[in-house]
């Protein structure tokens, strides 16, 4: 089943065959659906599988936390060598 968006098919941007979400860089109602259907399904999840939700959470949080220290670190080096 295929879910048109309305915004991008009044832009033209799109065709009946078109998904929603899929143009959330160009389109703010394609962006607000992916999210909204996104957090639902998290939320689904959680309820369904609450140990599986939980590791799961945990471990992309891990993964997320690094990268962002890295990142910020990244950022130091830049600005204290002025490259900012």
């Amino acid at each position: 089943m295929t879910l048109p968006c309305p915004e991008c098919l009044a832009r033209g941007i799109a065709t009946i065959r078109s998904r929603i979400g899929s143009r959330r860089v160009q389109c703010k109602m394609c962006n607000r659906f992916a999210q909204l259907t996104r957090n639902q399904a998290r939320k689904e999840l959680a309820v369904l599988y609450p140990e599986d939700f939980k590791r799961l959470r945990d471990r992309a949080e891990y993964d997320v936390y690094a990268l962002l220290v890295e990142q910020y670190c990244q950022m130091s080096q830049d600005v204290s060598h002025g490259n900012r």
